[in-house]
């Protein structure tokens, strides 16, 4: 597997891999550079994939990287603000619940 998103990261199926259902599951080795930083294991596709780190320094280093590849993509969202000025005087309600009154 290869991510154009995130170049430097690849991950590869071990020989210990099987088919559940339409997805491959099994155990896959995570390369960082080229470099062996995790193992994870997923037992079937509803469950979660779970990860070993070969090192603490491995598992910092490619955290940093994947939140400086995230934050490269995201643009600044400014959110939507309820506008309380906002005239509604024109607007008609119409309930159909028997309890309100």
């Amino acid at each position: 597997m290869y991510s154009e998103d995130i170049p430097y990261l690849k991950a590869y199926f071990t020989d210990v891999n099987w088919l559940c259902t339409d997805d491959v599951v099994g155990i896959r080795a995570y390369y960082f550079q080229d470099e062996l930083v995790a193992i994870s294991s997923q037992p079937g596709r509803k469950y979660g994939e779970e990860f070993e780190w070969v090192s603490k320094e491995a598992y910092q280093k490619v955290r940093q990287y994947v939140a400086d590849a995230i934050a490269k993509k995201e643009p600044d969202i400014e959110p939507k603000l309820i506008d309380f000025d906002f005239d509604m005087s024109s607007y008609q309600s119409r309930i159909d619940n028997p309890y309100i009154k």
